[in-house]
């Protein structure tokens, strides 16, 4: 049996994708996705910025980066 890439998702070939929707960022932050509602609910996560249908959202990889980076404590 064939692999399809084209059913992969991008950043498991390697490349960086331009939105990550909210099953991306369950595996990156390794929480739940009740969790990230939740934080997004308290204002600790940004709400998402990219509408990809009525009720599909995503997130730009930049906004995350910026989330992630204003979270880094210390210098560098």
């Amino acid at each position: 049996m064939t692999t399809n890439h084209s059913t992969l998702s991008p950043s498991r070939r390697g490349v960086e994708p331009r939105v990550l929707r909210i099953a991306d960022l369950e595996e990156m932050l390794r929480v739940s996705k009740r969790t990230i509602y939740y934080w997004i609910a308290k204002g600790r996560f940004p709400r998402s910025d990219v509408e990809l249908g009525s009720q599909l959202r995503a997130w730009r990889t930049e906004t995350v980066a910026a989330w992630l980076e204003s979270r880094t404590v210390g210098p560098a």
